[in-house]
């Protein structure tokens, strides 16, 4: 397994990110989904290794962890959420937060609908050798990164801080 972010550091835009809000059950603050692939071009396994990990956990130049992760899970992508997907990686270090990080990614795979298709592409790109990695159009434009912020209702207080709703403000824009 070897992190898309250390094989591709010029695409550190496919790093998901996550903002907890004072509602969320983790402790508020940025986290990141670091994904790990099985590099084996042979291997046809569809899993992606996740590991959530705080931002005091990492070093926003590299995304490297620090501390260890919030949680670990296998994901196999394309197959949808399900009770045995993701899951928590064997033998790997869960938190006392692990189980509301799942039900966090969980959401956010849910709210986010291209999801699977960035890992399908990402997981073709890390069965590559490296050296053929350059020869393929595959990945050229990774989609930016998508926050998760709690949506916001149209008869909500629009979030410009006009004080009028939503739908007569920003939503109209």
């Amino acid at each position: 397994m070897q992190y898309y972010h250390e094989r591709y550091p010029d695409k550190l835009s496919a790093i998901q990110l996550y903002i907890a809000d004072p509602d969320s059950d983790l402790p508020q603050g940025l986290y990141a989904f670091l994904e790990s692939y099985c590099c084996d071009p042979v291997c046809e396994c569809r899993e992606v290794k996740i590991e959530i990990v705080k931002q005091s956990a990492m070093d926003l130049d590299y995304f490297e962890t620090s501390d260890k992760p919030v949680a670990t899970l296998q994901y196999e992508w394309g197959c949808g959420i399900f009770d045995g997907n993701p899951s928590f990686t064997e033998g790997a270090y869960q938190s006392e937060l692990a189980n509301v990080a799942r039900q966090v990614f969980i959401n956010y795979v849910e709210a986010a609908p291209d999801y699977d298709e960035e890992l399908g592409i990402r997981w073709m790109l890390m069965k590559l050798k490296p050296d053929a990695d350059a020869k393929t159009n595959y990945g050229k434009k990774d989609k930016p990164v998508v926050k998760n912020i709690p949506k916001l209702g149209r008869n909500d207080l629009c979030f410009c801080g006009s004080g009028k709703k939503y739908k007569k403000c920003c939503l109209t824009k």
